[in-house]
């Protein structure tokens, strides 16, 4: 995967492209167009891995968990 800097940085795709392991971040059309040459390079075992790890259904379940906990201590500490 190319994203452009601009688009990370905006929080876009942080949990989906790790910079040189599950897909490639530059700053301008130019840096993209050369690496999408070099997208070889990055190893598909490693994104399965990502993406099964960040997204499984077991690990979205635990992270929605953890959101609502987390609402649930707010509220809490909010109206208490």
């Amino acid at each position: 995967m190319l994203y452009s800097r601009a688009e990370h940085l905006q929080g876009l795709v942080p949990e989906i492209v790790n910079h040189r392991k599950t897909g490639l971040i530059m700053d301008t059309i130019d840096e993209m167009i050369e690496a999408a040459r070099t997208t070889t390079l990055i190893d598909t075992s490693d994104c399965r891995r990502h993406v099964k790890y960040n997204f499984s259904i077991a690990g979205l379940a635990g992270k929605y968990s953890d959101l609502h906990d987390w609402i649930v201590d707010e509220r809490t500490l909010f109206h208490a």
